[in-house]
């Protein structure tokens, strides 16, 4: 059964019920982008999601690339996004009503990307949230009524390069502090409060206890329900002390971008329909493939009960503490080993250990030393910046010192 029953939440109750669609990550870049712009047919790409998208009382995706023609990527590690503005037009066409852009890429063409992004939006009379020009309105909330009932759509990041501050436009930031005070506000201002955020591990299935606690966190702070993309694979989902907790969506239409082999995670995702009526949020899982075999569609059909099974068997592990510090252990050592060290650190074993060492020993000014280029610089204020690297890094590091 693809449903369940979260919170009572204490508002006189909706006479009809309210149906809000969600999705993770779209980025219509490359083949998406030439589809969207020159053989654009909702049908066709949103199959039976089409209807569903159309019909819901609001429908909602995670925007994963600023709509721009300009070309100045900022300096950052990992790739930077931008596809045509015209496709603003084609999202509104489906049937998408708010789309979050709190997200890792949504600054990658910075400000003047950011401001063509939204100008695209407006025009096409797209709602959005979670980004903005400036800190105050990347911060604000999205209010919308619905036969009776308002209902507040948060959404952040993890933090980066991307997020706004006092200088500069971008994401809505994962900060503790200020998320918390976030929902509080909103929960004064609306009897429904969504939460979306853009955060965890990449390319895992299991979400770190780190993230577990964070989210639960959010849910006891008035989140009335919580719905998480960025990892670009599906992990599990709970109700906890009533509130329904989606731990990673995973991609909703994201075609392969690099030249290299996809493990089949990237091709999977699940959508969420929450359901709202009399005081309570029920929730409908729709899983799907999507942008496989170099097609640019969503096909709900093709693997419904395999998606959805495995979604279930991960969700049963939730709440297996040691079970789920070992795959967070197992991902870090990959990470370590393949990944972390080499490509944004770019250290071998004997450099972090030097460099541990004159930390522990000569203090953070002589360590600071080490990072004698820009890169260096960019990649260590990613490290401690960036919400799920540090949760990383901090493992490795803890892990190394209990050897010296």
């Amino acid at each position: 059964m693809n449903s369940g029953i979260s919170k009572k939440i204490w508002f006189g109750g909706s006479m009809e019920k309210i149906s809000i669609f969600i999705s993770g990550d779209f980025c219509p870049i490359h083949q998406a982008e030439e589809v969207f712009l020159n053989d654009f047919d909702e049908k066709r790409i949103f199959d039976d999601f089409e209807e569903i998208i159309q019909k819901s009382d609001i429908s909602v995706t995670n925007l994963e690339s600023p709509l721009t023609q300009i070309n100045e990527p900022i300096g950052k590690s990992g790739p930077n996004f931008r596809t045509d503005p015209e496709i603003a037009k084609t999202i509104k066409e489906t049937g998408f009503d708010l789309v979050t852009l709190a997200n890792n890429h949504i600054y990658d063409q910075g400000e003047d990307g950011l401001n063509e992004t939204i100008t695209s939006l407006v025009d096409q009379d797209l709602e959005f949230v979670g980004a903005g020009n400036t800190l105050s309105e990347a911060q604000t909330p999205f209010y919308i009524s619905i036969k009776g009932l308002k209902i507040a759509f948060i959404n952040f990041s993890l933090a980066g390069l991307w997020c706004a501050n006092e200088n500069h436009g971008g994401s809505n930031s994962m900060n503790l502090i200020d998320n918390f005070n976030q929902i509080r506000s909103a929960n004064q201002n609306a009897d429904i409060v969504i939460l979306i955020i853009h955060g965890g591990h990449e390319h895992q299935h299991y979400p770190s206890p780190e993230t577990i606690k964070r989210y639960r966190f959010y849910a006891q702070s008035g989140a009335d329900a919580i719905v998480a993309h960025h990892p670009h694979s599906i992990q599990g989902y709970e109700v906890y002390e009533e509130t329904p907790i989606f731990y990673s969506l995973g991609n909703f239409l994201f075609p392969p971008y690099r030249d290299k082999d996809y493990e089949k995670h990237w091709f999977e995702g699940y959508a969420v329909v929450l359901k709202i009526k009399d005081g309570k949020i029920n929730f409908k899982i729709l899983p799907y493939e999507q942008c496989n075999n170099e097609e640019i569609s969503i096909t709900p059909k093709s693997k419904e009960s395999e998606i959805y099974n495995r979604i279930e068997k991960i969700s049963n592990k939730l709440d297996d503490e040691e079970f789920i510090k070992s795959k967070f252990e197992d991902y870090v050592e990959n990470k370590k080993e393949n990944d972390f060290l080499k490509r944004w650190m770019g250290f071998n074993l004997d450099y972090i250990l030097y460099s541990l060492y004159i930390l522990k020993n000569h203090g953070f000014s002589e360590f600071l030393k080490i990072f004698n280029g820009k890169r260096d610089m960019q990649l260590l204020n990613k490290v401690l910046n960036h919400q799920t690297q540090r949760e990383i890094a901090n493992k490795i590091l803890e892990d190394y010192l209990n050897k010296l």
